[in-house]
């Protein structure tokens, strides 16, 4: 499922910030400064590091991946540093996971 690409170029891998879905025998190459859950749907899961570019390929159903674990200092810190305006208006959605779908939507609080 996970596997080390030693060759693989800076242009090919991009960095996992937010949880995507990898659409069946399709594979992406990512790093993450936290462990990666990496879920078969529905219901099994792995944990890999994959601070050194990692290649996760899909096999004949989806394959969720995110990031898990401590957001860490950086996101508080970016988080402190944006304007109030703009704090209230990401606070004003709600992130709702839809499992039927296998995505998230945002819905208005107000």
């Amino acid at each position: 499922m996970a596997s080390r690409q030693n060759d693989t170029t800076k242009n090919d891998v991009f960095h996992l910030h937010t949880p995507m879905t990898i659409a069946a025998y399709a594979e992406v190459s990512v790093t993450c400064h936290r462990i990666v859950k990496v879920e078969n749907l529905p219901d099994s899961h792995v944990y890999v590091s994959a601070t050194l570019p990692t290649t996760i390929r899909a096999g004949p159903k989806p394959v969720r991946i995110q990031p898990f674990g401590d957001w860490g200092e950086d996101f508080a810190r970016g988080w402190r540093s944006l304007p109030l305006e703009l704090m209230f208006e990401v606070l004003c959605y709600i992130l709702a996971y839809e499992r039927n779908k296998g995505q998230y939507t945002t819905q208005a609080v107000w």
